[in-house]
């Protein structure tokens, strides 16, 4: 995803898994998952009760039901307001994912938060955000509207009372296929998102996000750059 010299198939990425255990360990495929977790927890809390909140207020505002729409929007400024908060700690944990050296980039993930505001400035915090937020929008809507769509209209298809009567399975199978929709529609922005928070302020790869996806589609195509390593 973060080096435009290196094409991606999943044979590759297969070679690549092996070089990080050879190098680091079987932790090293670990690396970066702290930060991974200190930022879920916060994010999902955020998200799915920013959720609830935002839909329940837009359909007594607007007088209607829960539909589509309102999942839609509900699930933009969910998962906007989830994501600005917790980002710190998604940069963080790409650039420890990133480094394949014996030893980490950072010795810890607060020091190394503490080091780019030192040497990059606050601003390098939220380096990639743009892309982020232009992503988790449609990301975050999408995969809210389709989930709970579907799960309405499995119920009314099965002639249950309620979607909390559908099955683990169904409700599994519904939440990976709006999952793998809303990841797809949207990678592009991803692969620019982590370019960006890898690369660091001192030497930024992009100047926008829209230099950056003409730059990548220019030099790498759509389906290796654009989409490289969708697969996994």
């Amino acid at each position: 995803q973060v080096n435009a010299d290196r094409a991606f198939t999943f044979h590759r990425g297969m070679k690549t898994l092996d070089k990080i255990m050879r190098n680091s360990g079987v932790a090293g495929l670990w690396r970066g998952n702290g930060a991974a977790l200190m930022r879920v927890v916060p994010y999902s809390s955020v998200v799915f009760c920013t959720f609830d909140i935002t839909e329940q207020r837009l359909v007594e505002g607007l007088g209607r039901e829960k539909d589509v729409y309102s999942r839609l929007a509900a699930g933009a400024v969910a998962g906007l307001t989830a994501t600005t908060i917790t980002y710190p700690f998604d940069l963080i944990r790409a650039r420890m994912a990133a480094h394949w050296s014996l030893t980490p980039r950072y010795s810890g993930y607060f020091s190394g938060l503490k080091e780019i505001v030192q040497t990059e400035g606050r601003g390098a915090l939220f380096l990639g955000l743009k892309p982020t937020l232009l992503g988790i929008v449609p990301y975050a809507g999408l995969s809210f509207a389709m989930f709970e769509t579907s799960k309405a209209k499995a119920t009314a298809a099965m002639g249950l009372h309620s979607d909390s009567q559908l099955s683990f399975l169904t409700r599994a199978a519904l939440g990976g296929f709006s999952g793998v929709i809303a990841q797809t529609v949207t990678y592009p922005l991803h692969v620019v998102r982590r370019r960006m928070q890898v690369s660091g302020s001192s030497t930024p790869v992009y100047s926008s996000v829209a230099q950056a996806l003409t730059e990548i589609y220019k030099r790498e195509g759509i389906c290796a750059g654009w989409f490289k390593g969708l697969s996994l």
